[in-house]
């Protein structure tokens, strides 16, 4: 009996240790659109054809 119940208190806790995998790879799916959405809106480009806000150092010269 000792030994159904380990297996099950594994089973249980490899469970729980996916759902939390799923779930940081959510957030981080979801943090990754969000920036990539806010860049997006920011990178529009003018008339001129440039960025509106430089991304780096590199972009102001």
């Amino acid at each position: 009996m000792q030994g159904y119940m380990n297996e099950q208190a594994n089973l249980a806790y490899i469970a729980q240790r996916q759902a939390d995998f799923e779930t940081a790879a959510r957030h981080s799916r979801l943090i990754r659109a969000l920036k990539s959405a806010r860049r997006d809106r920011h990178d529009q480009p003018t008339a001129a054809g440039r960025r509106t806000r430089p991304r780096c150092a590199s972009d102001l010269g």
